[in-house]
């Protein structure tokens, strides 16, 4: 077994350090609209040269994202928007990773307490401590450095505080019975508050009921339905609940952020059909990259999944300490 970590941790470390979808050709990858009058800027920043504009519903061509900005082109013009102004319509090829979908490579498990700095250096800022035991989902490693994702930024960890490193597999269908083909990590405030207890107890709780899950090819799942009802004679306890961008006390607040982090998990799965999904609001939740969380709790607010592999998918979780972890594996 050690022999196989060792390996692997080899040919991490020979991967290329880069953003989830790097900027690449100018061939599209996806198409939007212009929710509003749009400015495109030479860099991913709100005060950099402004190169042209987008009406709104201006059709909205898209070479490359990043967690919240959009690589695109208008005429012989490439520049950046911001992904929070752009609804995508279309993909134009499906062997291209889905919208919104992060490529993550491996996941891990920390040997240790560990720092996450916000770059590959250990004069960087500390974006947040994490815990020793934490299961963690890790984009790429290069020179002695694991990238994972962090909010809406990337976060850099030494790989030789990891151990148990597991490879994602590159096609589900092609890979063997038990192997991890999907996995994804966001992280929580760990505030004592009451309000927050209660939140951290929520996604602790839905974990729980989560984990081991099996679902059978062909079955579609309601996370209501499935994780659910949020009350408090299931476990769940009063906390914070984001409604169109506002917050405020809901029994089973946080479990939001699971359907999330799962939601997450399943872009990754081409075998996997998503038929209801909606986001907090136009902002999103700040947890994961815009566009990309799920809400749940209502008749309108679900997040609704189908497997169409010809096999079924297991689900494993782990929350504790600011880290929520969810990974998939071939059942």
């Amino acid at each position: 077994m050690k022999r196989v970590f060792i390996l692997l941790l080899i040919l991490a470390l020979i991967q290329p350090l880069i953003p989830a979808t790097a900027y690449a050709d100018d061939r599209p990858l996806y198409q939007g609209t212009a929710t509003t009058n749009v400015t495109i800027r030479s860099e991913p920043d709100i005060n950099a040269k402004r190169l042209a504009y987008y009406n709104a519903d201006d059709t909205v061509i898209i070479l490359s994202v990043d967690l919240e900005w959009l690589y695109v082109k208008k005429d012989n013009i490439k520049g950046y928007v911001p992904r929070r102004l752009v609804e995508v319509t279309k993909q134009f090829s499906e062997d291209d990773p889905r919208y919104g979908a992060m490529n993550v490579r491996h996941a891990a498990t920390l040997l240790r307490d560990a720092p996450l700095y916000s770059s590959p250096s250990t004069s960087a800022a500390t974006l947040v401590n994490l815990p020793k035991d934490a299961r963690v989902a890790i984009l790429s490693i290069r020179d002695g450095w694991a990238q994972l994702l962090y909010n809406r930024q990337y976060g850099y960890l030494y790989a030789s505080h990891i151990k148990d490193l597991e490879p994602v597999s590159a096609s589900a269908r092609d890979a063997k019975p038990g192997s991890l083909i999907a996995a994804f990590q966001t992280s929580y405030n760990t505030a004592q508050t009451d309000l927050n207890n209660g939140r951290m107890t929520n996604i602790s709780v839905a974990c729980q009921y989560m984990n081991g899950q099996t679902i059978d090819p062909g079955a579609s799942v309601s996370f209501n339905e499935w994780i659910g009802p949020f009350s408090l004679k299931r476990g769940f306890q009063i906390a914070p609940v984001l409604i169109n961008g506002t917050s405020m006390p809901g029994s089973g607040g946080g479990t939001c952020q699971v359907s999330t982090t799962l939601y997450n998990a399943l872009l990754e799965l081409k075998g996997i059909s998503i038929l209801h999904r909606r986001a907090h609001g136009p902002s999103g939740a700040a947890y994961v990259p815009h566009g990309t969380d799920a809400a749940v709790g209502s008749s309108s607010l679900d997040l609704v999944f189908r497997n169409d592999f010809d096999f079924p998918i297991t689900m494993q979780t782990w929350a504790g300490d600011g880290v929520l972890f969810i990974s998939i594996y071939k059942g």
